[in-house]
């Protein structure tokens, strides 16, 4: 399997969960040089010799909030091939009763594109999907996947959170096709439980705390937001629709947003009405397992509509 395989899919994850506080303490704090002592003890058990230095690496630690902790490691770029790892990013939430430690990948597929893997305690492997192109984009993800947005309450990741907004044409934007579009397909169920209690109220402060954390103030009052629930005529399938504002839309932007769920699967989709004129408008449904977006022409009659929506979501 050679020396790196073992230390990225193996040892490392293995050692980070039987001791974590160990491990923290005489590995991770130690930054690169922590990552070649590592090395150096998983190669004198295999046998063979450490090719690294510390200039191989870089490692950091971003501390979110006082419960919320990551960890991240830029691995060697040489020498990587399928399925080695171009990062390693270790989140710790201790906010929990008994602290959870999780070890995400950004595995290397072929010469395009990473995806996000995850390596369990039990050593088992599973895949999250294509890695978004930025680091920012990863990390975001990696937050999403470790410990839902609510992380980003008191967070210090002000700076970074706003370059990632940068690259969308707006605040309102950016929360209706990566912020909002992550945190449901990876908390689905807790998402639809807040919603349900919470309503418009529930959406109006996602919207805030985006605005707030890119320094603006948001435009929109907890009554410009409807959520309803569809019937689907089915007791495993729901449906949820979200009316958005329309006073300061923009082509781009989504006058509807579909939050779907099947029990009987365990599948979620979200999709959006994006407005492009005020003759047209496009139904997208975004791939949870990647940044693949399927669309199609809105019909203009609302029951041809609904038929259409129930179709993508369920996947009929």
């Amino acid at each position: 399997m050679g020396l790196r395989y073992v230390v990225e899919f193996k040892a490392m994850p293995q050692n980070l969960f039987s001791d974590p506080a160990w491990f923290v303490e005489n590995i991770l704090s130690k930054h690169e040089a922590g990552m070649i002592e590592f090395y150096d003890f998983v190669a004198k058990q295999t046998g063979e010799a450490n090719p690294y230095t510390e200039s191989d690496f870089k490692a950091g630690a971003v501390t979110l909030n006082s419960t919320h902790f990551v960890f991240k490691i830029n691995m060697p770029t040489k020498d990587i091939k399928p399925p080695l790892c171009r990062s390693i990013i270790i989140t710790l939430d201790g906010s929990k009763e008994t602290p959870e430690v999780r070890y995400f990948t950004e595995e290397y597929e072929d010469g395009k594109q990473y995806f996000i893997g995850e390596v369990k305690p039990d050593g088992t492997h599973v895949a999250h999907g294509i890695a978004p192109e930025t680091e920012h984009e990863l990390m975001m993800a990696v937050y999403a996947k470790a410990f839902g947005w609510n992380v980003f309450d008191g967070t210090v990741y002000d700076e970074q959170f706003k370059s990632i907004i940068d690259r969308y044409p707006s605040v309102r934007n950016f929360v209706e096709k990566l912020y909002m579009r992550l945190f449901y397909l990876d908390h689905a169920g807790e998402f639809l439980d807040n919603a349900i209690k919470q309503e418009g109220y529930y959406f109006y402060s996602i919207f805030r705390k985006a605005y707030q954390l890119a320094g603006q103030r948001s435009p929109y009052k907890v009554e410009d937001f409807k959520f309803v629930q569809l019937s689907t005529g089915q007791n495993t399938r729901f449906l949820f629709v979200l009316a958005l504002p329309t006073a300061d839309i923009e082509k781009g932007d989504a006058l509807q947003i579909v939050f779907s769920a099947d029990v009987a699967t365990g599948d979620s989709k979200y999709l959006t009405l994006q407005y492009e004129s005020c003759e047209r408008a496009l139904i997208c449904k975004y791939d949870p397992g990647s940044e693949d977006v399927e669309t199609a022409i809105a019909p203009s009659n609302r029951n041809e509509l609904t038929k259409l929506i129930f179709e993508m979501a369920f996947n009929k």
